[in-house]
């Protein structure tokens, strides 16, 4: 694990931790909205802070469970990242699929 994956993983937790979670739904999209804006800054796009993510707890298509988000980058492209965790690991044996896109372009799959 990297430095950048374990600083992520920390300033998750530490807010939920001071905070609490009073709702686990609320808690989903927003450690969303924080994945995004990290997967997308991996790749080298900065995105602005209208990234909204709304996690979807039914099943969907191959998907355990499933996101949607969307927002813009710094110069005014759209962006949408989807996925989530699979039902059953790819053959490779990855558990999570998330696709990043910009104005409809694909930049990234990352495997969770």
């Amino acid at each position: 694990m990297n430095i950048k994956k374990n600083l992520f993983l920390l300033s998750m937790a530490i807010p939920t931790f001071i905070t609490g979670c009073s709702n686990p739904m609320t808690w989903a999209d927003d450690y969303m909205n924080q994945k995004a804006n990290f997967l997308f800054e991996q790749e080298g796009y900065t995105l602005t802070d209208n990234t909204e993510c709304k996690f979807l707890s039914q099943k969907k298509g191959n998907y355990k469970s499933y996101v949607i988000c969307t927002g813009t980058t710094d110069n005014g492209s759209p962006i949408s990242l989807k996925g989530g965790q699979l039902r059953h690991s790819d053959r490779h044996g990855n558990k999570e699929r998330y696709i990043g896109k910009i104005s409809g372009r694909k930049v990234f799959v990352n495997h969770g």
